[in-house]
């Protein structure tokens, strides 16, 4: 599923996708993500560091908005 990321109540990164943000996948750690950067895919993995989710590739931020595709 393609979408964008937003945080969820519980602090959890989420995917939003669908024509009318319908359709939500929750991340968690060790979910695999594709994210657009400049304007390429890039795979990467979620983790969490005991304060917040971060993605595993290197310049990879996190961020309302960001442009995801989902391996589910």
């Amino acid at each position: 599923m393609t979408g964008t990321l937003r945080k969820n109540r519980l602090g959890r990164w989420e995917v939003v996708g669908g024509h009318r943000g319908d359709y939500i996948v929750e991340l968690q750690s060790g979910s695999v993500i594709e994210v657009f950067v400049q304007g390429h895919w890039l795979m990467t993995r979620i983790e969490h560091d005991g304060r917040d989710y971060y993605a595993v590739e290197r310049g990879v931020r996190l961020e309302y908005g960001l442009a995801v595709r989902t391996m589910q």
